[in-house]
Protein backbone atom coordinates (compact mmCIF):
# COMPACT_ATOMS: atom_id res chain seq x y z
CA UNK A 1 0.00 0.00 0.00
CA UNK A 2 2.66 2.49 0.80
CA UNK A 3 4.45 1.51 -2.40
CA UNK A 4 1.32 2.19 -4.72
CA UNK A 5 0.29 5.90 -3.03
CA UNK A 6 4.13 6.53 -3.13
CA UNK A 7 4.13 5.82 -6.77
CA UNK A 8 0.65 7.97 -7.17
CA UNK A 9 2.64 10.42 -5.66
CA UNK A 10 5.35 10.24 -7.92
CA UNK A 11 3.23 10.36 -11.19
CA UNK A 12 0.90 13.43 -9.73
CA UNK A 13 4.99 15.28 -9.53
CA UNK A 14 5.93 13.98 -13.17
CA UNK A 15 2.65 15.31 -14.17
CA UNK A 16 3.09 18.70 -12.81
CA UNK A 17 6.80 19.18 -14.21
CA UNK A 18 5.27 18.06 -17.98
CA UNK A 19 2.72 20.76 -17.11
CA UNK A 20 5.30 23.32 -15.91
CA UNK A 21 7.55 22.29 -18.79
CA UNK A 22 4.82 22.93 -21.47
CA UNK A 23 4.04 26.16 -20.22
CA UNK A 24 7.84 27.07 -19.88
CA UNK A 25 8.34 25.93 -23.25
CA UNK A 26 4.89 28.28 -24.04
CA UNK A 27 6.61 31.40 -22.60
CA UNK A 28 9.70 31.11 -24.77
CA UNK A 29 7.73 31.03 -27.91
CA UNK A 30 6.00 34.17 -27.00
CA UNK A 31 9.02 35.49 -26.32
CA UNK A 32 10.40 34.46 -29.65
CA UNK A 33 7.23 36.56 -31.10
CA UNK A 34 7.76 39.27 -29.40
CA UNK A 35 11.83 39.59 -30.31
CA UNK A 36 9.86 39.87 -33.71
CA UNK A 37 12.11 36.43 -35.12
CA UNK A 38 9.66 35.74 -37.85
CA UNK A 39 10.00 31.83 -38.53
CA UNK A 40 7.93 29.61 -39.91
CA UNK A 41 9.05 26.81 -37.50
CA UNK A 42 8.86 28.54 -34.79
CA UNK A 43 5.35 29.70 -35.30
CA UNK A 44 3.81 25.99 -36.43
CA UNK A 45 5.05 25.11 -32.86
CA UNK A 46 3.61 27.77 -31.34
CA UNK A 47 0.86 27.60 -32.61
CA UNK A 48 0.45 23.64 -32.14
CA UNK A 49 1.63 24.25 -28.26
CA UNK A 50 -1.85 26.80 -27.77
CA UNK A 51 -3.70 24.06 -29.67
CA UNK A 52 -2.50 20.62 -27.63
CA UNK A 53 -5.16 19.57 -24.81
CA UNK A 54 -3.42 18.44 -21.57
CA UNK A 55 -6.70 17.35 -20.71
CA UNK A 56 -5.89 13.36 -21.68
CA UNK A 57 -3.42 13.28 -18.63
CA UNK A 58 -5.78 13.96 -16.05
CA UNK A 59 -7.92 11.14 -17.56
CA UNK A 60 -4.75 9.18 -17.53
CA UNK A 61 -4.74 9.79 -13.84
CA UNK A 62 -7.89 8.86 -13.43
CA UNK A 63 -7.74 5.47 -14.86
CA UNK A 64 -4.39 5.37 -12.38
CA UNK A 65 -6.16 5.91 -8.94
CA UNK A 66 -9.00 3.35 -9.51
CA UNK A 67 -6.31 1.17 -10.73
CA UNK A 68 -4.47 1.93 -7.32
CA UNK A 69 -7.81 1.49 -5.54
CA UNK A 70 -8.41 -2.08 -6.96
CA UNK A 71 -5.07 -3.02 -6.32
CA UNK A 72 -5.62 -1.72 -2.33
CA UNK A 73 -8.55 -3.66 -2.18
CA UNK A 74 -7.31 -7.09 -3.24
CA UNK A 75 -4.28 -6.32 -0.75
CA UNK A 76 -7.29 -5.93 2.04
CA UNK A 77 -9.10 -8.96 0.91
CA UNK A 78 -5.78 -10.94 1.06
CA UNK A 79 -5.38 -9.62 4.76
CA UNK A 80 -8.65 -10.53 5.15
CA UNK A 81 -9.77 -7.19 6.69
CA UNK A 82 -12.14 -4.52 5.77
CA UNK A 83 -12.54 -5.72 1.64
CA UNK A 84 -15.96 -5.82 1.56
CA UNK A 85 -16.35 -2.21 2.71
CA UNK A 86 -13.89 -1.03 0.28
CA UNK A 87 -15.26 -2.94 -2.68
CA UNK A 88 -18.98 -1.94 -2.07
CA UNK A 89 -17.25 1.79 -2.04
CA UNK A 90 -15.91 1.23 -5.30
CA UNK A 91 -19.04 -0.42 -6.74
CA UNK A 92 -21.14 2.76 -5.63
CA UNK A 93 -18.74 5.34 -6.96
CA UNK A 94 -18.88 3.35 -10.28
CA UNK A 95 -15.14 4.14 -10.96
CA UNK A 96 -14.22 1.06 -11.86
CA UNK A 97 -16.17 1.04 -14.66
CA UNK A 98 -13.82 3.81 -16.24
CA UNK A 99 -10.84 1.60 -17.31
CA UNK A 100 -12.90 -0.46 -20.13
CA UNK A 101 -13.60 3.10 -21.56
CA UNK A 102 -10.19 4.26 -21.66
CA UNK A 103 -9.05 1.39 -23.58
CA UNK A 104 -11.27 1.64 -26.30
CA UNK A 105 -10.22 4.94 -26.63
CA UNK A 106 -7.15 3.17 -27.71
CA UNK A 107 -8.13 1.49 -30.03
CA UNK A 108 -10.58 4.35 -31.34
CA UNK A 109 -7.08 6.45 -31.72
CA UNK A 110 -5.44 3.28 -33.50
CA UNK A 111 -8.48 3.29 -35.94
CA UNK A 112 -8.38 7.16 -36.35
CA UNK A 113 -4.47 7.29 -37.37
CA UNK A 114 -4.71 4.11 -39.64
CA UNK A 115 -7.67 6.12 -41.48
CA UNK A 116 -5.23 9.08 -41.63
CA UNK A 117 -2.08 7.22 -43.35
CA UNK A 118 -5.03 5.89 -45.76
CA UNK A 119 -6.23 9.67 -46.91
CA UNK A 120 -2.46 10.98 -46.89
CA UNK A 121 -1.95 7.93 -49.38
CA UNK A 122 -4.98 8.91 -51.58
CA UNK A 123 -3.97 12.90 -51.65
CA UNK A 124 -0.23 12.19 -52.74
CA UNK A 125 -1.89 9.87 -55.53
CA UNK A 126 -4.39 12.86 -56.07
CA UNK A 127 -1.09 14.88 -56.30
CA UNK A 128 0.59 12.70 -59.02
CA UNK A 129 -2.40 12.59 -60.81
CA UNK A 130 -3.27 16.60 -61.43
CA UNK A 131 1.11 16.61 -62.43
CA UNK A 132 0.33 13.98 -65.29
CA UNK A 133 -2.40 15.81 -66.29
CA UNK A 134 -0.88 19.24 -66.34
CA UNK A 135 2.35 17.57 -68.59
CA UNK A 136 -0.80 16.01 -71.00
CA UNK A 137 -2.25 19.14 -71.13
CA UNK A 138 0.62 20.68 -71.78
CA UNK A 139 1.74 18.36 -74.86
CA UNK A 140 -1.88 18.74 -76.32
CA UNK A 141 -1.55 22.30 -76.53
CA UNK A 142 1.75 22.74 -78.43
CA UNK A 143 0.76 20.23 -81.05
CA UNK A 144 -2.59 21.90 -81.41
CA UNK A 145 -0.78 24.90 -82.65
CA UNK A 146 1.84 23.20 -84.65
CA UNK A 147 -1.21 21.03 -86.21
CA UNK A 148 -2.95 24.64 -86.85
CA UNK A 149 0.02 26.25 -88.40
CA UNK A 150 0.78 23.41 -91.07
CA UNK A 151 -3.35 23.28 -91.65
CA UNK A 152 -3.43 26.60 -92.67
CA UNK A 153 -0.14 26.53 -94.65
CA UNK A 154 -1.69 23.97 -96.27
CA UNK A 155 -4.88 26.03 -97.41
CA UNK A 156 -2.46 28.62 -98.85
CA UNK A 157 -0.88 26.30 -101.01
CA UNK A 158 -3.84 25.46 -102.14
CA UNK A 159 -5.32 28.54 -103.45
CA UNK A 160 -1.68 29.17 -104.96
CA UNK A 161 -2.04 26.40 -106.85
CA UNK A 162 -6.06 26.74 -107.94
CA UNK A 163 -4.59 30.41 -108.92
CA UNK A 164 -2.11 29.16 -110.75
CA UNK A 165 -3.83 26.18 -112.82
CA UNK A 166 -7.31 28.87 -113.28
CA UNK A 167 -4.75 31.46 -114.97
CA UNK A 168 -1.92 30.10 -117.31
CA UNK A 169 -1.19 33.45 -119.24
CA UNK A 170 -1.71 36.00 -116.31
CA UNK A 171 1.27 38.29 -116.79
CA UNK A 172 -1.18 41.23 -116.75
CA UNK A 173 -2.03 40.73 -113.11
CA UNK A 174 1.34 40.05 -111.77
CA UNK A 175 0.51 43.15 -109.30
CA UNK A 176 -2.89 42.51 -108.36
CA UNK A 177 -2.07 39.01 -107.39
CA UNK A 178 0.49 39.64 -105.34
CA UNK A 179 -1.81 42.04 -103.27
CA UNK A 180 -3.93 39.64 -103.29
CA UNK A 181 -1.63 36.64 -101.64
CA UNK A 182 -0.24 39.58 -99.47
CA UNK A 183 -3.88 39.72 -98.22
CA UNK A 184 -4.73 36.59 -97.57
CA UNK A 185 -1.12 35.99 -95.87
CA UNK A 186 -2.47 38.88 -93.21
CA UNK A 187 -5.39 37.77 -92.99
CA UNK A 188 -4.55 34.18 -92.05
CA UNK A 189 -1.84 35.59 -90.05
CA UNK A 190 -4.27 37.37 -87.79
CA UNK A 191 -6.74 34.53 -87.49
CA UNK A 192 -3.89 32.10 -86.27
CA UNK A 193 -2.57 34.82 -83.73
CA UNK A 194 -6.41 35.66 -82.26
CA UNK A 195 -6.44 31.06 -82.44
CA UNK A 196 -3.17 30.55 -80.56
CA UNK A 197 -4.10 33.75 -77.82
CA UNK A 198 -7.00 32.15 -77.22
CA UNK A 199 -5.76 28.81 -77.08
CA UNK A 200 -2.56 30.13 -74.52
CA UNK A 201 -5.16 31.68 -72.36
CA UNK A 202 -7.26 28.94 -72.48
CA UNK A 203 -4.26 26.62 -71.29
CA UNK A 204 -2.84 29.26 -68.43
CA UNK A 205 -6.04 28.91 -66.59
CA UNK A 206 -6.68 25.81 -66.79
CA UNK A 207 -2.49 25.45 -65.86
CA UNK A 208 -3.17 27.43 -62.90
CA UNK A 209 -6.50 26.04 -61.72
CA UNK A 210 -4.24 22.52 -61.42
CA UNK A 211 -1.60 24.50 -59.33
CA UNK A 212 -4.36 26.06 -57.33
CA UNK A 213 -5.78 22.08 -56.67
CA UNK A 214 -1.95 21.01 -56.19
CA UNK A 215 -1.21 23.87 -53.28
CA UNK A 216 -4.51 23.33 -51.29
CA UNK A 217 -3.92 19.47 -51.67
CA UNK A 218 -0.65 19.99 -50.05
CA UNK A 219 -1.56 22.41 -47.46
CA UNK A 220 -4.70 19.24 -46.43
CA UNK A 221 -1.35 17.03 -46.47
CA UNK A 222 0.46 18.98 -44.07
CA UNK A 223 -2.40 19.38 -42.22
CA UNK A 224 -3.21 15.56 -42.05
CA UNK A 225 0.29 15.19 -41.56
CA UNK A 226 0.39 17.04 -38.01
CA UNK A 227 -2.64 15.63 -36.73
CA UNK A 228 -1.33 12.07 -37.89
CA UNK A 229 1.62 13.06 -35.63
CA UNK A 230 -0.18 14.37 -32.95
CA UNK A 231 -2.24 11.26 -32.59
CA UNK A 232 0.49 8.73 -32.80
CA UNK A 233 2.43 10.91 -30.11
CA UNK A 234 -0.94 10.50 -27.65
CA UNK A 235 -0.52 6.87 -28.78
CA UNK A 236 2.53 6.23 -27.43
CA UNK A 237 1.85 7.55 -24.72
CA UNK A 238 -1.14 5.96 -23.41
CA UNK A 239 0.77 2.35 -24.42
CA UNK A 240 3.33 3.87 -22.39
CA UNK A 241 0.92 4.04 -19.42
CA UNK A 242 -0.48 0.50 -20.27
CA UNK A 243 2.48 -1.19 -19.94
CA UNK A 244 3.10 0.50 -16.93
CA UNK A 245 -0.04 -0.03 -15.27
CA UNK A 246 0.40 -3.81 -16.73
CA UNK A 247 4.01 -3.96 -14.57
CA UNK A 248 1.77 -2.98 -11.44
Amino acid sequence: MQTASTYDTMLQRENAALRAQVHDLTELLEAFDLSELHDVHLEAVRDRVFRREIAPDRELLQVYHVERQLQQQALYEALGGGATEKISNVSDNGKSREVPGQLETSSSVEVDVKALQQRVKVLEREVVGLQLHHELLSETTTWSSWSTVDSDDDQTAQVEDAESSSHPTRSAMLVLDAHHRAEVDRLVEQEEQASFGEECEDATGTIREQQQQIVELENALATESAKNAELQQLSRRFHQMARKLSTM
